[in-house]
């Protein structure tokens, strides 16, 4: 392990998936993803116990590990950060935190330039139906900052040329070039979080907190008046 070749445990919690993947001697040594509703709880620990137990690994073996930080499921990513929390008490290792729609546009950046597109638009559910989304060039470099739009409201922004990717890509076009990012994977965290890395962009994990953009709104039903 190295600060040139470094050993990278990867999270995403923030949205349906739930994966770790495993980066060392300059390649992904292993990935688990499940794309399962509600099993970030039970299954994050023990993904990554799983991965660091057949490499041989202990956490503090690690050079860093890199957290997907949102926007996203508040649920989801609120149980990414306290496991991070856990695993970089003392920031050993240390955390990288990734801002999730940009780890998406710089994982297909390359695509985007391949095709010919200016932009890339990344775009994700929001729970009150609402898409978070943010625009970048074919380098996956932000030309604004995420924002939370409607459906109309986000229609008049998108181009016919944008290469538009994200988990809520297909809402709004159906283009299978798009298809290896329109479902959220912990391997998209490793180009942004190795540039982070390398430029020693670390947080502190006592103070991490996800990047939210809206408060979280709980659902419930009215309650009915009692009748006589």
């Amino acid at each position: 392990m190295s600060a040139q070749n470094p050993t990278i445990l990867c999270l995403e919690t923030s949205g349906l998936n739930c994966g770790v993947t495993l980066y060392a001697d300059g390649r992904v040594q292993s990935s688990l993803n499940y794309w399962i509703p509600q099993v970030h709880d039970a299954l994050l620990g023990e993904l990554c116990q799983q991965l660091l137990h057949t490499h041989a690994l202990r956490a503090d073996q690690l050079d860093a590990v890199a957290i997907s930080a949102g926007p996203g499921s508040f649920t989801g990513l609120r149980i990414g950060a306290s496991l991070v929390k856990g695993l970089c008490f003392d920031n050993t290792p240390p955390l990288i935190a990734v801002p999730t729609l940009e780890a998406i546009a710089r994982s297909a950046a390359s695509r985007a330039r391949e095709l010919a597109a200016q932009r890339i638009a990344v775009l994700v559910a929001a729970q009150t139906g609402k898409y978070y989304a943010q625009f970048f060039d074919s380098e996956g470099l932000a030309q604004a900052a995420p924002t939370l739009k409607d459906e109309p409201s986000l229609r008049s922004l998108l181009l016919d040329s944008d290469f538009i990717v994200g988990p809520a890509a297909t809402q709004f076009r159906h283009d299978s070039r798009a298809e290896a990012w329109q479902r959220l994977h912990s391997e998209h965290l490793l180009t942004l979080a190795l540039e982070l890395f390398h430029n020693e962009r670390f947080v502190s994990a006592a103070d991490f907190r996800p990047f939210y953009i809206q408060d979280f709104t709980p659902t419930s039903t009215p309650l009915k008046p009692l009748i006589d």
